[in-house]
């Protein structure tokens, strides 16, 4: 059903073609996901923690999981200790849990696992956000939450949103779920407390100029699979390279690639996905780059010229600024 997915994605971030016969259903979502959010919302339970929630208006992959990183990390620098909480997509159990060390993609989640092993914060999945956030305040586990996606999760109160937008997709067609990729209405956006755009600035009417901000992913280096060790750029050669990506968005990661001069063939996957030796069977004597989100999911049989690429992304000062200052003291 590759063909389907691929159909529709082109669709949502460009003109609708067949996907006008779905039109009917937009209603029918947007009049659910109204109802949802009014039940929630009288139902909503507030943390005694603040709570941070970094998520998305649209479906798709907007590069969240860097930008959840780097926030953890620069909240640590100002002298807090965030806890992360996390759907966990993925994992095999959706119960409520701590990641413990060496945590498995597969029992735990891709993207979970990934932000405990860059951040060393702690971190906690399930499929019950308020249940996870309450874990994490029941076992003092931090002083702010942070929740990986989670916006329109509205039973979590929260303190302070971030929507984080892909700069070159953009809101695509601006319809919603199934015409479009839009989970809410562009206006959503002036409900939250910071837009973060990654990728190059623009404008649009629906962008709340007086809280938004930009920023970039920016390569740093390679990161050996198998042994983890990681290598400057400039020290790989990407000639006869094949590359992969199991993320919401592969474009993205393909384009930063070819930025880099690669030039090979590239390989898709569902978000998500779980890899097995079979399914990378073909490359075992292959170089093959992956991002680091991949990585975590193939550590265990990965080939001796497996690489990954090491991102960074810095958070806009004035954001984190006024983050800190909405943070009630400690």
């Amino acid at each position: 059903m590759n063909w389907l997915r691929r159909s529709v994605e082109r669709q949502w971030y460009s003109r609708p073609d067949w996907l006008w016969l779905l039109l009917p259903l937009v209603w029918l979502f947007v009049g659910l996901a109204a109802i949802r959010r009014v039940r929630q919302r009288r139902a909503s339970c507030q943390s005694s923690l603040p709570v941070v929630v970094i998520g998305n208006i649209n479906v798709g992959g907007t590069g969240k999981t860097p930008i959840i990183i780097a926030l953890a990390k620069a909240l640590k620098q100002a002298g807090r200790n965030p806890v992360i909480i996390s759907r966990g997509y993925g994992a095999r159990d959706t119960s409520v849990r701590q990641l413990p060390a060496n945590a498995a993609a597969d029992e735990y989640g891709d993207e979970p696992v990934l932000i405990a092993e860059s951040t060393g914060c702690r971190v906690v999945v399930g499929a019950d956000r308020v249940a996870t956030a309450r874990y994490a305040t029941e076992n003092q586990l931090g002083d702010v939450i942070l929740s990986d996606d989670g916006l329109q999760h509205y039973r979590l109160g929260r303190t302070w949103e971030v929507a984080v937008i892909d700069g070159k997709r953009r809101l695509g067609n601006g319809w919603r779920i199934p015409m479009g990729p839009l989970r809410e209405a562009p206006g959503r956006l002036r409900e939250v407390d910071a837009v973060l755009i990654n990728g190059a600035a623009f404008n649009e009417s629906w962008l709340p100029q007086n809280k938004t901000f930009t920023t970039s992913l920016k390569p740093v280096g390679w990161r050996h699979i198998a042994s983890g060790r990681v290598v400057p750029l400039a020290e790989l050669d990407l000639q006869n390279a094949s590359a992969l990506a199991g993320i919401g968005n592969p474009q993205r990661f393909f384009t930063t690639l070819h930025g880099l001069g690669f030039e090979g063939a590239t390989f898709e996957f569902p978000d998500h996905h779980h890899f097995t030796a079979g399914d990378l069977r073909q490359f075992q004597n292959v170089r093959l780059l992956m991002t680091e989100k991949d990585a975590v999911k193939v550590r265990a049989f990965a080939a001796q010229d497996w690489w990954a690429l090491v991102v960074e992304v810095s958070i806009p000062d004035a954001l984190l600024d006024r983050l800190i200052q909405a943070l009630p003291k400690h």
